[in-house]
């Protein structure tokens, strides 16, 4: 490590170096901004005004680290064991999937939909992001989450905890168990959807750290969650109660014409902020 004098603005210069052999530009201001918040506590204007102020060897060795595992390609959300989602302070690991900006635009279209006190259910959890993030914004509501990942779900209740957020959390085998809860009035899926045949086409920090459960599906049957969650979520919702699902873009239509087989109306795909078909909602009508 090739640091003069310990200094913030040297350590900065050291870290940003390191990570530029590796990363774009752009990515590397990101990522060295992520490290100096995690670790000094340290927003972009305090390193620029404390740039003086002297650090210790133990933490200059942390940032070290964690570069170290970055450049052998694990994600820095894995690497802090944290991520920022919709104003939250989410834990993670590898045993889920990390958050994407994409999903905290479903998370805003329930929001915008919803009753204030409504029963909101999330399927395939994960680190437990969508209903917590739900939780925080409608207080009065009622919120629940499933997953078949027993590690994942440990993940989601220390959120929770963490966060002073209530949210219940339970294990489920979605295609194998039936939905032994009360009326619900939205279900929330972000679901497995990438055909095992799509593997080769991903980036290796996905498919050497991200747990393969939640990203893949058969080549042969792509759509048996929305097709599952579709039908099993039909039966368990109330009159005029919703559907969201994160979705394939290359699938919409697809999931569309399944919702309708299930009984849904009022069914419609949203795009998100990159233009893509990434979001169906459905209702049930009775």
């Amino acid at each position: 490590m090739n640091i003069t004098n310990n200094t913030i603005q040297s350590l900065k210069e050291y870290v940003f170096k390191k990570l530029n052999s590796f990363l774009d530009e752009r990515e590397s201001q990101i990522s060295s901004a992520i490290l100096f918040k995690h670790f000094l506590n340290l927003d972009r204007a305090d390193v620029l005004i404390k740039k003086e102020e002297r650090v210790t060897e133990s933490e200059i060795i942390l940032f070290y680290q964690a570069i170290k595992k970055m450049e052998l390609g694990e994600p820095i959300q894995y690497v802090i064991g944290e991520i920022e989602f919709f104003g939250l302070n989410i834990k993670v690991s590898n045993a889920v999937l990390i958050p994407r900006p994409e999903t905290e635009e479903i998370v805003a279209w329930i929001l915008a939909s919803a009753k204030s006190n409504a029963k909101i259910l999330d399927i395939g959890t994960g680190s437990g992001c969508i209903p917590l993030a739900l939780k925080s914004q409608l207080p009065q509501s009622t919120v629940l989450g499933c997953d078949i990942s027993t590690e994942a779900l440990i993940i989601a209740k220390q959120n929770a905890e963490n966060l002073g957020l209530t949210v219940s959390f339970f294990e489920c085998d979605i295609l194998n168990n039936s939905l032994e809860i009360p009326e619900i009035d939205v279900i929330v899926s972000n679901p497995p959807y990438i055909p095992l045949q799509e593997k080769i086409l991903m980036e290796n920090n996905v498919l050497d750290f991200e747990p393969e459960i939640a990203l893949f599906v058969s080549d042969n049957d792509p759509l048996v969650f929305y097709r599952v969650i579709a039908e099993k979520g039909f039966e368990k919702l109330s009159n005029k109660g919703m559907l969201f699902f994160e979705i394939n873009e290359k699938y919409g239509e697809e999931v569309v014409i399944l919702m309708k087989e299930a009984g849904y109306s009022e069914i419609e795909i949203k795009k998100d902020f990159q233009g893509k078909e990434r979001m169906v909602k459905g209702k049930k009508t009775c």
